[in-house]
């Protein structure tokens, strides 16, 4: 009789110790979901992203009001990336440093080690957002995609090129957005040759 009580002891222990683990488990994968996203966790997401031609992951990070300003759609990200740094193939990307990080703007400074040309670097940057938490600057991230294929200073105009067809209206550097300035983009190409 007592070992009997000893037996169903032991099983209440186990019992307890199951339902314990799986109410954490629970409450870590609730958390992963509802917490936002660390800058490191943007950055890495993005680099899968760009490694295995998933523009849905590229974009979930993404800045909601530069998506709206800027008129990113699923289907002109796909192409801009496929028209510029998936044009041979997926990159494999390494990073190559950090710009000193600062309250709000995280960079990584990577490389293409696909791409054997001259231009092979790719900035990519994540913001802290007072209402949307860490996101990524996409339209940065394409600018280095098209000076990625196409080099210094060429690379300034098919960008302008491709997004004034694909109906991108500009580029968000920081918090700044930047309207095509086909004069200043003439004179600043001119002073690249």
């Amino acid at each position: 009789m007592s070992q009997l009580r000893i037996i169903q002891g032991r099983s209440r222990w186990k019992v307890g110790g199951i339902v314990a683990c799986a109410v954490l488990l629970t409450g870590w994968i609730v958390l992963q979901y509802l917490l936002p996203p660390s800058p490191e966790k943007v950055f890495a997401t993005t680099v899968r992203a760009l490694e295995t031609g998933d523009t849905d992951l590229f974009l979930r990070y993404a800045d909601p009001e530069e998506i709206k300003r800027l008129n990113l759609t699923r289907q002109n990200v796909d192409t801009f990336l496929r028209e510029t740094i998936w044009h041979e193939g997926y990159p494999k990307i390494v990073i190559n440093g950090t710009n000193p990080p600062h309250q709000d703007i995280r960079d990584w400074l990577c490389k293409n080690t696909n791409n054997k040309s001259r231009y092979n670097d790719i900035q990519i940057t994540v913001m802290d957002d007072l209402r949307n938490g860490w996101t990524l600057g996409v339209t940065g991230v394409l600018w280095h995609c098209a000076m990625n294929r196409y080099g210094f200073p060429a690379g300034r105009m098919e960008f302008w090129k491709l997004a004034e067809r694909l109906g991108i209206p500009g580029c968000k550097h920081g918090s700044t957005y930047r309207q095509y300035d086909a004069k200043f983009e003439l004179e600043i190409a001119g002073r690249g040759k």
